[in-house]
């Protein structure tokens, strides 16, 4: 089975809601790919103050940098607003301190454009 939006969907709806279920698979995939060739173990600590961000900023020792990531699911359309709110959060918490974050992951079930204002 290919992995996609709709066959995501089909399989997730439960008890759970799949708004968790996608906020869940984002988690794993940013850690995957973030914390995979990190000699020292970090944990992805989740934290609902986190300015903007789904968890606190992990630094990626294969890339020399601090990332985080941020989990957008819409029923209907892309509510761009909340994503520049969201951008606004990190850029105003983060931007001058200590874990400054350099870069900023954007996962959603909706396709983005960048044409949209």
């Amino acid at each position: 089975m290919q992995i996609n939006r709709e066959s995501f969907a089909t399989y997730n709806h439960d008890v759970r809601r799949i708004r968790f279920k996608f906020e869940d698979l984002c988690h794993q995939l940013f850690a995957n790919e973030n914390l995979s060739g990190n000699k020292q173990f970090m944990y992805l600590h989740t934290n609902p103050n986190n300015h903007g961000l789904e968890t606190e900023p992990i630094y990626d020792e294969t890339n020399k940098r601090w990332n985080g990531f941020q989990a957008k699911f819409f029923d209907q359309d892309v509510h761009y607003e909340q994503i520049k709110h969201s951008a606004e959060k990190i850029a105003e918490y983060y931007t001058g301190k200590d874990g400054v974050v350099d870069l900023v992951y954007l996962f959603c079930n909706k396709a983005i454009t960048s044409t949209t204002k």
